[in-house]
Parts: C-alpha cells; sequence; structure tokens
C-alpha cells in the first residue's frame, strides 16, 4: 500500500511537470 501511494504521488507530479513545461511552451508560442 506504501509503494503504491508512492508511485501514484511520483505519477502526479510527473504529470505536473509535464503540464507545467506544456504550458510554458504555450506562453512562449503565444509571446512569438
Amino acid at each position: 500500500m506504501v509503494s503504491r501511494n508512492a508511485l501514484d504521488l511520483q505519477q502526479k507530479n510527473d504529470f505536473n511537470q509535464k503540464s507545467k513545461k506544456l504550458g510554458l511552451f504555450h506562453c512562449e508560442l503565444k509571446d512569438k
């Protein structure tokens, strides 16, 4: 159970990082 929660948290963190990168990418496209 503990390892499962840790894995879930890691997946959420990965998703947040990817969405942040996508958000920055979209902002850069809008600026240009």
